[in-house]
């Protein structure tokens, strides 16, 4: 079950464990995972129909505003 709900962020080590390991509080940790993400993620691309759908509404709101291109 541990290994089920092992934290991404927060740190289960005990104290002088903690301390021996640098003592990286939680805002680092969080700070680096947010870096690691922004740098690795790869979305998945959205399905055609789905970015034509998207275009539509995007052209029907310019025309109902009236913004041109």
């Amino acid at each position: 079950m541990r290994s089920l709900s092992a934290p991404l962020i927060f740190d289960r080590k005990m104290r002088d464990d903690w301390e021996q390991a640098g003592r990286t509080d939680i805002y680092a940790k969080a700070t680096e995972k947010a870096r690691e993400i922004l740098e690795t993620h790869k979305p998945e691309p959205l399905p055609e129909d789905v970015r034509k759908k998207i275009h539509l509404i995007v052209e029907k709101a310019e025309a109902e505003l009236g913004v041109s291109k």
